[in-house]
């Protein structure tokens, strides 16, 4: 045997394997444990930067810190003390080793070290005899050659195995519990403004821009705040002549910025003081606190001497009105778009520039509801009284072609209605012609269905003219002949009775004459017979009888074919263009009908005040807090002492007149007519609408977010473009008051996603 310590580097090869998963498996454990205080802490530092107890910054730094501890728990539990010897012996019992391995290494760290040797009793010798050193040191590598030798049987893997930590089901539960109530929605306190008290005033005049938590999250609305590094920039364009140029060179836009003086500023509101070189026109009102933008509201600064000229009759419209218009006519001029139609445009542009010198005091109130009249006509001049029999026509005829092969698609697009189609249609046979690509029997062929279809539609047109004429002339008859018995009746009821009977007629005859009327003035019936004269116009160049004398006139009488193709088919697609028109005017009758209420509403620069049933007695602010979501006043709606009992000018009276008479509010009202706008209390509680899971927030999660957090959103744009969609189909499909349709509407614009503004 020899001296030399036994290589035991399989047995620690092995020793060092279970080592390392023991601290990976420490490591994990010590993670789970540490994530339960870690998760506490998270949430504490959530609700307290929530509560602006923490600022953001330090916010952050502990959220990082809550990290840590969850890092220091796995490190702090991986790097704890592994002997040796104590993971050889958990190998061996996970393999049935009988202690050989640890044996092997607790020998091997006797004999390397040279450590004292234990006191080895002989096993022959009597009980108190003992081992030499030699014959100790023997036994010794014996065993480590044991240990050695059955190193290939250890199950080193089950000495150690992955399990989930102890701590891994609490741990999951607190973090979960964190994540949850982290995203509870609190209420935001970033500070915001939202109006200028008074919109409109001269250099020098004190304004005041209210707002919410100005002077920061923990400050009360009537809480002064020192207003270091606080600005008010207003900001406008001017337009004038650049320096440097020539008289009567052209205008420039330039921009034009001053600061405000800041009178007070706290939590609620901001007073300042217009500056004295500020231009005059429109402008914004731009709030910074330091360097951050807060917002900025809307501005106009007017010259008192330009105002005192104005008429007293000129129109004035308040801010929201002013948005509630443009939203209608920017809605005009996206169907336009969409439609191709633009004499709708055309339209938008005209109400637009109506209102413009409506503003201006060129135009009355009376004046401008009666221009708007006319614009109105005028898109609506030369409609189609009857589209469905159009579109009988162009069916029928396109029957008729559908006989004919060389027709068939062409007869097909009309059937179907399809004029775009048709179009096409017709100018591949016009090409067709024009190319000598039809051969004498399929021109004959052709000028036959052509011919056909145009005759059916001249002869059923001539029936149909002729049996509206044949109404008109009988009810002029009827008409005369109940004049004649009217005045020789002397008998007073029968006399009054023929009077009803003859008005009636009369009444029926104005209807038939003007629907003839609109019929003779149709573009689409004008085009409709000028589409079906070009169709036969060019059946009778097909049928001429070629010269045979001249080798052209073929060619030719197919080229002359060909031109009354394209004109037919120009007028299908005039007859398409009008078709879409009309189409798209039904689809905005109630943005026109919003259009006249609107204007109908607006007011006279002379008649403003507490007439208006927004204004002093807190209605409009009510109606603010509401459309943002907040609860209301309960008493703003209710009519106060004073207030509902007919207390109106001669022209606004008690509020319960005609509303085509007068141009102004009265203050008297029904206090049920606009009703509670959110048809509760304000303090109500929602518990449906709940989202699903993995489906992102539900429709309730996402219109509680907008009312508390803005109107910005996508999901929120999303669902107020799905709700107020149901609500215009509501409203059209229903006999809803215009007066509700008022403040239906100008609550929308309220509450319209502020991307909506872009």
């Amino acid at each position: 045997m020899g001296s030399a310590t036994p290589d035991i580097s399989s047995v620690r090869a092995l020793v060092a394997r279970t080592r390392r998963r023991l601290r990976i498996q420490a490591a994990l454990e010590g993670a789970a444990t540490a994530t339960v205080l870690a998760s506490a802490a998270a949430l504490l530092v959530v609700f307290g930067v929530r509560t602006y107890t923490l600022s953001p910054g330090a916010g952050l730094a502990l959220l990082v810190a809550s990290v840590g501890i969850i890092i220091a728990g796995a490190a702090i539990a991986a790097t704890r003390p592994l002997e040796d010897e104590d993971v050889a012996r958990r190998i061996d019992r996970a393999s049935n080793l009988s202690d050989r391995l640890s044996t092997a290494v607790a020998f091997e760290h006797v004999l390397r070290t040279g450590a004292a040797l234990p006191a080895v009793a002989a096993a022959d010798a009597p009980d108190d005899a003992t081992l030499t050193d030699d014959e100790t040191r023997a036994l010794m590598r014996a065993a480590i050659r044991d240990g050695v030798k059955h190193a290939p049987r250890a199950d080193w893997r089950g000495a150690a195995p992955y399990a989930a930590p102890r701590d891994a089901r609490p741990a999951g539960v607190f973090a979960l519990v964190a994540v949850l109530a982290a995203g509870l929605g609190l209420p935001a306190r970033d500070p915001r403004v939202i109006a200028a008290d008074p919109a409109r005033a001269a250099r020098g005049a004190h304004v005041v821009i209210t707002g919410e938590w100005l002077c920061g999250p923990t400050t009360g609305a009537a809480t002064a705040c020192a207003s270091t590094g606080h600005r008010v920039v207003l900001d406008a364009t001017v337009r004038g002549a650049a320096p440097g140029l020539a008289a009567g060179a052209s205008a420039i836009a330039l921009d034009a910025s001053a600061d405000a003086e800041i009178v007070a500023w706290t939590g609620a509101s901001i007073e300042i003081v217009v500056p004295a070189t500020a231009p005059i026109g429109e402008a914004t009102l731009t709030v910074y606190d330091g360097r951050r933008r807060v917002g900025a509201v809307p501005f106009e600064v007017i010259d008192p001497i330009i105002e005192k000229r104005k008429s007293p009759d000129a129109v004035v419209w308040d801010p929201d009105d002013q948005s509630y218009t443009k939203d209608l006519l920017e809605q005009l001029r996206e169907v336009a778009k969409r439609d191709q139609v633009p004499e709708l445009e055309a339209f938008a542009n005209k109400v637009e520039e109506l209102i413009q010198k409506a503003e201006d005091g060129e135009l009355t109130k009376e004046q401008l509801l009666e221009e708007l009249k006319k614009a109105e006509e005028a898109l609506m001049e030369n409609g189609e009284p009857d589209p469905e029999q159009v579109k009988k026509d162009l069916q029928e005829t396109g029957k008729e072609l559908e006989k004919n092969e060389l027709t068939k698609e062409l007869g097909k697009a009309l059937d179907k209605g399809d004029l775009e189609k048709a179009k096409e249609e017709m100018e591949k046979l016009a090409e067709k012609l024009d190319k000598g690509e039809l051969d004498e029997k399929q021109q004959k062929e052709l000028a036959k269905a052509l011919e056909k279809a145009a005759e059916e539609y001249e002869k059923k047109q001539e029936q149909r003219d002729k049996q509206e004429q044949v109404e008109i002339e009988k009810a002029k008859k009827e008409v005369q002949r109940l004049e004649k018995d009217k005045e020789k009746e002397q008998d007073p009821k029968k006399k009054e009775d023929l009077e009803r009977r003859l008005d009636k007629k009369k009444r029926e005859l104005e209807k038939l004459e003007k629907k003839k009327d609109q019929k003779d003035k149709s573009e689409q019936r004008r085009a409709l017979k000028r589409l079906h004269k070009k169709m036969k116009e060019a059946a009778e160049d097909l049928k001429k009888k070629d010269d045979p004398k001249d080798p052209d006139d073929q060619q030719q009488n197919q080229k002359q074919a060909s031109e009354k193709m394209k004109d037919a088919a120009e007028e299908t697609g005039k007859v398409d263009q009008d078709q879409r028109k009309q189409t798209t005017q039904k689809k905005v009758a109630s943005q026109m009908d919003d259009l006249r209420e609107a204007m109908r509403r607006a007011k006279r620069r002379g008649k403003q005040g507490p007439k208006n049933p927004f204004g002093k007695n807190g209605k409009q602010s009510d109606f603010d807090r509401r459309a943002r979501g907040q609860k209301g006043q309960k008493g703003a709606w209710k009519p106060g002492k004073g207030q509902g009992q007919g207390q109106g000018d001669q022209n606004g009276g008690n509020g319960q007149g005609d509303p085509q008479q007068t141009d102004t509010w009265g203050t008297g009202h029904d206090p049920n007519l606009e009703g509670d706008p959110t048809a509760k209390s304000g303090d109500t509680e929602d518990a449906d609408l709940q989202g699903t899971h993995g489906k992102g927030p539900s429709r309730r999660q996402t219109i509680v977010a907008a009312a508390q957090k803005g109107f910005a959103s996508k999901s929120y744009k999303k669902v107020y473009a799905d709700y107020k969609e149901i609500v215009e189909e509501v409203m059209r499909s229903e006999k809803v008051p215009s007066s509700y349709k008022y403040y239906i509407k100008k609550y929308f614009t309220k509450i319209k996603p502020h991307a909506m503004d872009d």
